[in-house]
């Protein structure tokens, strides 16, 4: 995996100066620059790690979809029509604004709280009813 420090080290710039140019701060570099760092990208088809953008930024860009069901159930809630419908339109809204949807199934309140400790969201839908 190409890291931006590998192509400020192609470039002969630093690892800031490639990051402007990835975040459209072009105005802090020059265009014979962007142009070079640009092609550095492309061709080695660089894309940005997003659990070091998250990192950096304490930023997910994340989203949960909760649905409270009994422990037995769990392996069938995908197969529910109104969840896949749901699902569909909250994950078509959330990329538009450039959101990632993560799903997740919970049975209790406690499994609720303990995953909203073990992840970083920036949001929680969470139809239905938890006690």
């Amino acid at each position: 995996m190409v890291t931006i420090g590998d192509i400020a080290r192609e470039a002969g710039v630093s690892a800031t100066t490639v990051s402007n140019v990835i975040h459209g701060r072009a105005n802090r570099v020059s265009a014979q620059t962007v142009e070079l760092v640009n092609e550095i990208i492309r061709r080695c088809d660089y894309v940005p790690n997003q659990s070091a953008r998250a990192l950096k930024s304490r930023s997910t860009k994340v989203v949960a979809l909760i649905n409270n069901l009994e422990s037995r159930d769990q392996d069938k809630f995908m197969s529910d029509p109104f969840f896949m419908d749901l699902t569909g339109a909250v994950e078509r809204a959330l990329r538009v604004e450039g959101f990632y949807l993560m799903i997740r199934a919970v049975s209790t309140g406690d499994e609720l709280v303990e995953f909203l400790r073990a992840w970083n969201v920036e949001g929680v839908f969470a139809p239905g009813q938890f006690e």
